[in-house]
């Protein structure tokens, strides 16, 4: 489909949505379509219609930061925190991810400073964790989750999956969260 196209799509729906929905591009990987998908939520923008973009982070070039220019969330996948254990997973780097998350919260060099505001411009930033039996439902896997974002300006924080103790593991990764942004 055409940029045409789906923003005439996004508008015949926009009633449906109203100002608490958007548009939401994700997997395969949207940033290996910068270009494209920035095109498209420019033209959205344009109509007041939210963009969310919902990516592993695996790519950061001048086309990726253009398109985070016109995102208002991105909802950012991340698999693991630990380099070796992300490369076994993945086949990729967590360096490239740690560099998509430096530009999207404008902290280049990660961890930001706590207690700074969000850069104005930059997207809302949420972050998801796929929560695997026997591969991160732990809580050494969650301590070390909450230690990663612990300085970092994100609205929110969610663990899917279908692992018996996922609630308990949100729950325990809320906590530390809380504890953290309290003290």
């Amino acid at each position: 489909m055409s940029v045409d196209e789906l923003v005439e799509l996004a508008l015949k729906y926009k009633a449906y949505y109203g100002s608490n929905g958007g548009v939401t591009l994700s997997g395969g990987e949207p940033t290996a379509q910068a270009e494209f998908a920035k095109e498209l939520f420019s033209r959205l923008r344009e109509h007041s219609i939210h963009t969310a973009l919902d990516t592993a982070g695996p790519i950061m070039n001048d086309a990726v930061k253009a398109l985070l220019s016109v995102t208002d969330l991105v909802i950012l996948d991340i698999k693991s925190t630990d380099p070796d254990e992300f490369r076994r997973i993945t086949g990729g780097e967590l360096s490239n991810t740690l560099a998509f998350l430096s530009e999207v919260t404008g902290s280049p060099g990660l961890p930001v400073t706590p207690g700074l505001p969000a850069t104005p411009g930059l997207p809302d930033l949420w972050i998801r964790q796929v929560i695997i039996k026997d591969l991160n439902d732990d809580l050494a896997h969650i301590h070390a989750l909450s230690e990663f974002l612990k300085d970092l300006d994100i609205q929110k924080v969610e663990l899917l999956g279908s692992v018996p103790n996922l609630n308990d593991l949100q729950k325990a990764l809320d906590l530390e969260l809380n504890t953290i942004a309290e003290d």
